[in-house]
């Protein structure tokens, strides 16, 4: 079973809310405050004359009832504000812990592939040590398949939600990782399009190599080494590059 527990899933967009912006707002209601009392200040000057009992008590009720009112509407906007901090931090931590269990999951999955590619490639031998040690480590990896085949779906339901509009983020990182050369793809895509398939075509040839030595019981020929070794560099870089990308995205994310 897997040990993989996937992040809760988000009902609603980042606010991507910064506390520079909830600081603009507040002195922006403090200015247009200040700028109406002093035009009614300035009016009552002009009404009521200087040094007139009139005006002074007018000025006097003008400052009490302006002080409480600046009070109350600088106390309420502070206290949305800091909710709207509080819901973006929250959201920022569930994306932290979805992008790090993703992380694990993938990495799982590749190190176990890993262990598999290099029993073929450097140890390309017959002897019963060498084959048990193959099929222990490609049962090993079957388990971790399984693992990842059942979580997968859920990942990327629980990505779409996390990272709702984050694609405009992805720039040239999206770029260099995306098989077709100059093609901008989404977060959603990242996965369907680039890691799922990199992953599946160095399964392939794990599986027909584990099949040779195991089943046929023959020796991978150099050119089947070689093809091994090319697809196990394209699929780490891939899966580097989803990885970085996603945590890159985040990371704009919450900065906005």
């Amino acid at each position: 079973m897997s040990t993989h527990t996937p992040a809760p899933l988000l009902t609603e967009p980042p606010l991507g809310t910064t506390v520079e912006g909830a600081a603009t707002r507040i002195r922006t209601l403090r200015s247009l405050v200040c700028n109406q009392f002093l035009q009614i200040w300035s009016g009552l000057e002009t009404a009521f004359g200087k040094d007139t009992f009139a005006r002074v008590l007018f000025q006097f009720v003008l400052a009490v009832v302006a002080g409480s009112y600046l009070s109350h509407a600088f106390s309420q906007q502070r206290e949305q504000e800091n909710r709207r901090l509080a819901l973006a931090e929250e959201r920022s931590e569930q994306r932290e812990q979805l992008l790090e269990t993703v992380s694990k999951a993938v990495y799982s999955r590749l190190f176990a592939m890993q262990l598999v590619y290099w029993e073929m490639t450097l140890h390309n031998e017959l002897s019963e040590e060498r084959q048990k040690l193959l099929k222990d480590k490609y049962e090993g990896y079957a388990v971790k398949l399984g693992e990842w085949n059942a979580t997968y779906p859920v990942y990327e339901k629980a990505l779409q939600r996390h990272f709702r509009g984050g694609d405009k983020y992805l720039g040239a990182a999206a770029k260099s990782a995306t098989p077709a050369e100059g093609k901008t793809i989404g977060i959603g895509a990242l996965t369907t399009e680039q890691l799922q398939p990199a992953l599946k075509s160095f399964h392939g040839k794990l599986k027909r190599g584990r099949d040779k030595r195991l089943v046929e019981a023959s020796l991978l020929t150099e050119k089947e080494i070689e093809d091994l070794e090319t697809e196990y560099a394209q699929v780490l870089t891939i899966v580097n590059n989803y990885v970085n990308t996603l945590h890159d995205v985040a990371w704009a994310m919450d900065s906005k």
